[in-house]
């Protein structure tokens, strides 16, 4: 994760990247309180895994703020 300067982190942030470095803020970005990032994500024990539409929508990709 790429973090530009001026940028403001609040408590709680969450990001998830799968240790990809797929997230970057660019500068004088702010966030507030439990705000959560994803880039990857999968499929986890949940039922809805096994749905085709569920599937299709389970990717990972840059997020770029």
């Amino acid at each position: 994760m790429s973090v530009g300067a001026g940028t403001h982190l609040s408590i709680g942030l969450v990001v998830i990247d799968a240790y990809t470095n797929n997230i970057s803020i660019g500068e004088r970005c702010s966030f507030g309180a439990y705000v959560t990032l994803m880039s990857a994500t999968g499929p986890d024990n949940s039922v809805l895994s096994e749905h085709p539409e569920i599937q299709g929508a389970i990717k990972t990709a840059p997020v770029v703020i």
